[in-house]
This record gives structure tokens, C-alpha cells and sequence, in this order.
């Protein structure tokens, strides 16, 4: 899952919430399906997301001494 796949499956799950929706988030492929707890796909969301801008950190970082 991309970073904007990853935003608005955030958003929808926001969204449930706000509403007080009834519903589970599941992980699975081929061979397994696992329930997500809710906490674990936040706090995933939110570790994609820092993963995200702390490469652009570094490439702005390597950018600059590129320049140099």
C-alpha cells in the first residue's frame, strides 16, 4: 500500500469512527487473514508517515551536499 492508498484508508477509518460505525479491518493474503486491531493500523499509519518524511529529510540532506 502507497502512502495515498494509506491516507484514505485512514480517512475512511476516521470517518467509521466519527460515525460510530461497527466494523474490523482484516490483513491477509494467499495463505493467511488476520484481524488488525485498530491501535496497530494507526499506529502503522502514523509510522508510514514518519518513515515518509524522514526521507525527504535525507534526500534533501543529500540533495544539498550533492551541491556542494
Amino acid at each position: 500500500m502507497n502512502n495515498n492508498e494509506m491516507e484514505k484508508m485512514k480517512d475512511l477509518v476516521e470517518d467509521l469512527i466519527q460515525h460510530k460505525a461497527n466494523f474490523k479491518l482484516f490483513e491477509h493474503d494467499e495463505d493467511y487473514k488476520e484481524e488488525l486491531p485498530l491501535e496497530y493500523f494507526m499506529n502503522s499509519f502514523k509510522m508510514a508517515r514518519q518513515i515518509a518524511e524522514n526521507r525527504e529529510r535525507m534526500d534533501e540532506i543529500l540533495v544539498k551536499e550533492d551541491d556542494k
